[in-house]
């Protein structure tokens, strides 16, 4: 069983390196890639070996793998173009509200999910853009926030919408301790952070809103 898992991550691996470097490269002959073919590699198969430690029913390890590979593709796509393929997305979400089907899951949860978070960002989205004449984030994002919210459901598609401003602040913030410069105007990549954020709360949600009530309310 580990040998197809392995082989599995290998192969999605190679998919996922050729969807990113058609999305950052027209041309795949290009010596600059966007990142290495082994790193891409290395971090699917991570994620596949991870998925089959954590899931033990076969849907919902192929509705997590499909998941955390979308998520894979989407932060390294958008970290070198600044810009997120809505296609996948759009692809990767059908597939799992058919495998959410397959599984008898209250699909309900999962599409008020997707709502609720695609409509909180998509109100900052608007209000950023009326108050401050600027994009807080992209329109990719939004579209980004529904998928994740489609998947993981309410309450931890609510947690991934507030957590991810944390988490890029953390990383904001090591940048500039490391000596990173960055001008006010700088334009960072926030698709990275919500991905990184989905994937944590995944895996730990219920510790994670746990750990928020305890240090909130004391």
């Amino acid at each position: 069983m580990w040998m197809i898992i392995i082989l599995v991550g290998l192969l999605l691996g190679f998919i996922n390196f050729h969807i990113i470097c058609k999305n950052v490269y027209l041309d795949l002959s290009n010596e600059q890639k966007p990142i290495s073919k082994a790193i891409v590699i290395a971090m699917t198969l991570s994620l596949m070996l991870l998925a089959n430690s954590e899931y033990t029913n076969r849907l919902e390890l192929i509705f997590y793998v499909l998941f955390w590979n979308l998520l894979l593709v989407t932060a390294v796509i958008d970290l070198y173009t600044s810009t997120i393929n809505d296609l996948i997305i759009y692809a990767v979400t059908a597939i799992n509200v058919v495998l959410l089907l397959a599984q008898r899951t209250s699909l309900i949860q999962h599409l008020l999910g997707g709502f609720v978070s695609f409509m909180i960002y998509f109100l900052i989205y608007v209000i950023s853009r009326a108050y401050y004449k600027r994009e807080a984030f992209g329109f990719g994002d939004v579209i980004l926030m529904g998928s994740i919210g489609l998947h993981l459901g309410v309450r931890n598609g609510l947690l991934v919408a507030v957590l991810s401003f944390y988490i890029a602040l953390v990383f904001i913030i090591i940048m500039k301790i490391v000596g990173k410069k960055m001008k006010r105007q700088t334009e960072i990549p926030f698709g990275p952070y919500m991905c990184l954020t989905a994937v944590l709360v995944s895996l730990y949600g219920e510790k994670l809103i746990n750990l928020y009530i305890q240090i909130a309310f004391g």
